[in-house]
């Protein structure tokens, strides 16, 4: 399997648990097995099993042909099956409405020399554009050579780069990643949707090889987040000055020039960051940076190599191991306390009772302060429900929580999961559970 190099050395800010693992690209259209990203859970009987209780904050339960993932437009989202076709749903008064898809087009991407072909699917809706596709060697009968296995997400246009193209598409080639929520992409292209024609946004002509022959995939990695969250020059995070395995090998903080038109003056600005976050605010911008004892969040006053730093809040620990973020908010797992980098807000969630549980993920509505944690206590696995405002927070066990993927907040203090029926992700459904 081509390419896990440009994740290899952490997997930090994903908000996942459940992640969906196809040992080659030839088995994704057959098996996908399911695994803990982060901490353990065991199939153990599950203890202290209130079925009433759970209940009592399920909204709907109900079959899904495969995991729902969260899309650029707000309470729509949509699933990917290994043939790659594309569905969309609409949640409204706690329920999910399919959607039809505005179109498709075909495409061809190049990469490494390699041109990638891909159906993509699109919706728009509310003034945006959301759309996606695969590729893996049993969706085509050209000859591709390095890779078995691209992702590919179509999405407006950040307004600085309009200029060449009102859509952009991004690839990821990490297979791993196929059924999660904020996926790492290492290539952006312009898009036109009516005859699929792309062109980069990033030249990949000073790019080194990796060991399979392509281009090195840590050289300028992005999410859609800080795509979207876009302000003059183009973010994005990159490895590029270390060996691809090496134990010392950090991501650092980018900034492409001429627009994002070439990245022959693109420059480091920030070395050893923590994660793949980067935000934007009035006074500059926040970064999480690395420590000798854990991590800063730091603003940023200006754009340039060596800026001012102002340390907004330090913590002490392994950001990876000790920590979890969603969006803004910085997650400390022993403590379930909750730092939001922006506001500089501080909350802490009491889980009752339960002293040990340990969250591996979590999701966040701020409009109502609603909190969804996933994660396990006294070896199980355990969900927590609760709301930054009160603090309040209720653990639930059932065996329903063992393979969990992808909770999304439907902005109402509800959240939309994934499950799997099984451990190797034969069949799914989703839940929409809510405080009472």
């Amino acid at each position: 399997m081509k390419n896990k190099m440009k994740k290899s050395y952490y997997i930090a800010g994903a908000i996942l648990l459940v992640a969906i693992i196809a040992t080659s690209a030839a088995l994704i259209k057959n098996q996908l097995d399911i695994r803990a990203s982060n901490g353990s859970t065991t199939q153990d009987p599950m203890i202290n099993v209130d079925t009433a209780e759970y209940q009592a904050y399920v909204k709907l339960e109900s079959d899904i042909e495969a995991p729902l993932q969260q899309s650029d437009i707000e309470n729509v989202y949509f699933t990917i099956n290994t043939s790659g076709e594309v569905k969309f749903y609409e949640y409204k008064n706690s329920s999910l409405s399919p959607l039809e898809a505005t179109g498709s087009f075909s495409v061809k991407v190049n990469m490494s020399e390699q041109k990638i072909p891909a159906k993509i699917y699109y919706l728009t809706k509310d003034g945006k554009t959301s759309g996606y596709g695969l590729f893996t060697p049993q969706l085509t009968t050209d000859t591709i050579k390095i890779y078995d296995y691209a992702f590919f997400h179509l999405m407006n246009t950040p307004a600085q780069f309009s200029k060449k193209g009102a859509y952009m598409l991004a690839v990821d080639t990490t297979v791993e990643d196929f059924y999660i929520n904020n996926k790492i992409y290492e290539e952006p292209y312009y898009c036109n949707i009516t005859n699929g024609e792309t062109s980069r946004i990033l030249s990949e002509e000073n790019r080194q090889p990796d060991k399979m022959g392509a281009k090195r995939a840590d050289y300028s990695l992005f999410t859609t987040d800080v795509m979207n969250d876009c302000k003059g020059e183009l973010l994005f995070f990159s490895s590029r000055f270390y060996e691809t395995d090496g134990a010392n090998k950090k991501l650092d903080l980018f900034e492409s020039g001429n627009k994002g038109h070439n990245n022959v003056d693109n420059y480091r600005m920030i070395e050893d960051i923590s994660d793949f976050y980067a935000k934007n605010v009035d006074d500059g911008f926040i970064c999480l940076k690395n420590t000798a004892t854990g991590f800063d969040a730091v603003l940023h006053k200006d754009r340039k190599a060596g800026s001012k730093e102002e340390v907004i809040k330090s913590f002490t620990g392994d950001f990876k191991n000790n920590y979890l973020r969603y969006g803004d908010y910085i997650i400390e797992k022993a403590t379930l306390s909750v730092f939001n980098m922006v506001t500089k807000e501080s909350y802490k969630i009491n889980a009752g009772s339960v002293s040990d549980f340990k969250p591996d993920q979590i999701c966040i509505d701020e409009s109502s302060g609603a909190v969804f944690m996933r994660g396990y206590s006294l070896n199980h696995a355990a969900i927590l429900l609760g709301n930054l405002k009160t603090g309040s927070g209720k653990v639930l066990y059932n065996e329903k929580f063992l393979n969990l993927i992808n909770p999304v907040s439907n902005n109402d203090g509800s959240f939309t999961l994934t499950a799997s029926k099984d451990s190797k992700g034969s069949a799914y459904y989703y839940i929409i559970l809510a405080e009472k």
